[in-house]
């Protein structure tokens, strides 16, 4: 019973979730809506693993990209993904699979985030990095990012520094090309 309570709370979470999308509905108090969400037969496969290339992406940022790590938004027709790191890549495709989204940097560099190299300055806020971890479309149009940001602290060496974390967001006003001013929370 505690694991179905726990199903259904995460259910209702993710529905109140969805509806800061201009495109999706509230149903996290329409219980009617919810039971019809669940009803039916669910089945769903497991692929072979696959291994994604990530050698699209310039020199110095190839390597290792999570699934996790890629927020999707679509707009319109078409897929927007911010293939995070320590800073982001947008990347646009007419499909959510990851697959689709190589080789489709839209623009060619970065469009947030970045850090400093380890011996540089720390700020207290991301130096050692920033990157989405949620993207989302609002009512207006507009998207905002949620970010997570480090700062690593001195002693700052390749064997090692302290992480203080910090999260908060940034708001776009085209599709993510570009992205206002961090405000960290």
């Amino acid at each position: 019973m505690i694991k179905l309570s726990f199903i259904l709370l995460g259910i209702q979470l993710l529905s109140f979730w969805n509806s800061c999308s201009k495109h999706d509905t509230y149903v996290a108090g329409d219980l009617q809506q919810q039971k019809t969400l669940l009803a039916g037969n669910w089945d769903f496969a497991i692929g072979e693993r696959s291994i994604l290339s990530q050698s699209t992406f310039p020199p110095g940022d190839s390597g290792y990209y999570t699934d996790g790590a890629v927020p999707l938004l679509k707009i319109g027709s078409q897929y927007y993904g911010f293939w995070a790191r320590y800073r982001n890549y947008r990347t646009v495709a007419g499909s959510p699979l990851l697959q689709n989204h190589l080789g489709q940097l839209n623009p060619l560099t970065p469009v947030f985030g970045g850090n400093q190299p380890n011996n540089g300055t720390s700020n207290g806020f991301n130096d050692g990095g920033m990157w989405f971890i949620g993207v989302r479309q609002l009512n207006d149009g507009r998207l905002a990012g949620f970010f997570h940001a480090e700062t690593h602290w001195y002693p700052r060496t390749t064997q090692g520094w302290y992480a203080y974390k910090s999260i908060g967001v940034a708001y776009s006003a085209d599709s993510g090309r570009s992205w206002g001013h961090p405000t960290r929370y």
